[in-house]
């Protein structure tokens, strides 16, 4: 009798798509004992990360994109989301 795999298909929201990067077993221990330490994962310490920049940055003001920065955010959604498509043909 034949069983299926277990696999992560379709345990996530469809429209998500990976982020990543190799980092050293120190960087990543280091962001491990500060997602310890602040009671969260990486991944949202990866998150306030980049939205704490973008404010920084002039990017986003009350955790918004600016209106002058949308159409680019937009226009490389589009693009990562076909890069996407391809992938899982």
């Amino acid at each position: 009798m034949a069983t299926e795999k277990s696999n992560r298909h379709g345990k996530h929201d469809p429209d998500k798509v990976l982020l990543g990067g190799y980092v050293t077993p120190e960087f990543k221990a280091l962001a491990q004992l500060v997602a310890n330490t602040r009671k969260c994962n990486v991944h949202e310490i990866l998150q306030e990360g980049v939205y704490t920049l973008a404010t920084t940055s002039g990017i986003m003001k009350d955790g918004k994109v600016l209106p002058e920065y949308q159409n680019a955010i937009d226009a490389l959604a589009d693009i990562i989301r076909t890069n996407r498509n391809r992938k899982r043909g």
